[in-house]
């Protein structure tokens, strides 16, 4: 099986980092350097690129304290975390679609809270690359806990998921904590 075979059998359940976790690293990895669907996307994720995660208020940044929530990085653990890839489009075009978003939530009937895009933040995928966890029930001490793999979609060539790949519950909240830590320091808010 190759990553789009993968991904076109899994990715419609929303629990695609699941099922990634239960593969070898080493096909975790190599997978990275596939394009899940290759007719849509111009290229794979190149470690020097930058992505670009918005957050919206209150799912993802608390305006009272004014600071980013933790469980702005939930969706690694399991339907993978959608990031933009800005070499493919710009910040202005990314916040753009965000904003579509929010106001299609908020317009969707009865809701217990309003979303509006607060910022974002842009990492380099060398930093997600680099999120190491240790394991201690394992023979292998440490490995990688995170994965970025170009997830094109549609009309969205630029879409790619960041999916937690650290096999157990221990290595996945160290590998989200490392990712929280990192995107504390990188947030930008939006004026």
């Amino acid at each position: 099986m190759n990553a789009p075979e993968f991904f076109a059998e899994h990715y419609p359940n929303k629990n695609i980092s699941k099922e990634l976790q239960k593969l070898a690293e080493q096909q975790q990895v190599a997978w990275e350097a596939e394009s899940v669907h290759p007719q849509l996307s111009p290229s794979t994720v190149n470690a020097d690129e930058l992505v670009c995660r918005p957050l919206t208020s209150p799912t993802h940044f608390d305006l009272g304290s004014g600071i980013v929530k933790p469980t702005a990085f939930d969706d690694a653990a399991n339907k993978g975390l959608s990031v933009d890839r800005l070499s493919l489009n710009g910040l202005h075009h990314i916040l753009g679609k965000a904003d579509a978003r929010a106001r299609q939530y908020n317009a969707s009937g009865d809701k217990p809270e309003t979303r509006e895009v607060i910022g974002h933040i842009e990492f380099c995928v060398s930093e997600v690359r680099s999120v190491f966890v240790k394991l201690e029930s394992s023979e292998d001490p440490s490995r990688r806990g995170l994965g970025i793999y170009d997830t094109a979609l549609e009309g969205e060539p630029e879409h790619a998921d960041i999916c937690q790949i650290a096999p157990n519950a221990q290595g996945g909240r160290s590998a989200r904590s490392q990712v929280f830590t990192l995107a504390k320091s990188k947030f930008v808010r939006r004026r």
